[in-house]
């Protein structure tokens, strides 16, 4: 899904290049942006998995004059985004997963990554 923000403040939160909030009243909920949507290029470059380089970005494209961003969104409800093997996976494949669902967008990790970290971790 690509995005095109004005200049000014977002309005959502960013962990690592996952949607982790958005404000109510901000630019990314006027667009319909939602929670556990990753960012996957901003104006046509590839956005890393990292915070502070997908904000640096996001600042550049603003004072260049235009902000799109394009994200990843899950097809169907039930589908969450696991950070360790960058994949939407079923909200069922977090069951057991200390750092779950409940982590939140940016930081969840499915139970088997989370087990296979375990095993060659």
């Amino acid at each position: 899904v690509d995005v095109a923000f004005e200049a000014g403040k977002l309005g959502m939160s960013i962990e690592k290049n996952c949607v982790s909030g958005v404000a109510e009243d901000g630019a990314a909920a006027a667009l319909k942006v939602k929670p556990g949507w990753v960012i996957r290029k901003v104006n046509g470059d590839d956005a890393p998995a990292n915070r502070n380089a997908v904000l640096k970005m996001a600042t550049a494209a603003m004072k260049a004059g235009q902000l799109r961003i394009t994200f990843q969104t899950p097809l169907e409800d039930g589908i969450q985004h696991c950070t360790a093997c960058d994949k939407f996976v079923p909200d069922g494949d977090f069951d057991g997963a200390t750092v779950g669902l409940d982590a939140g967008p940016g930081k969840q990790v499915c139970a088997g990554c989370e087990e296979f970290g375990d095993m060659f971790g």
